[in-house]
């Protein structure tokens, strides 16, 4: 299982990154915005948890 911390590293910072474009956006007031504001923000949480919870199991 060498490919778990190679690619739940690369998930965790995915979910930062759409986290970070999630405030991004709503800071910005981008129009219809209300329509990805919640799915946006539901899959930065999971992708940023998932990847920490996946490389966490992989060091015991």
């Amino acid at each position: 299982m060498n490919w778990i911390p190679y690619y739940s590293k690369y998930l965790s910072w995915l979910g930062l990154v759409i986290l970070f474009l999630w405030v991004l956006f709503y800071w910005l007031d981008i129009p219809n915005y209300k329509e990805i504001d919640k799915p946006m923000a539901i899959i930065g949480i999971i992708c940023n948890l998932f990847g920490n919870f996946m490389e966490q199991m992989n060091k015991k």
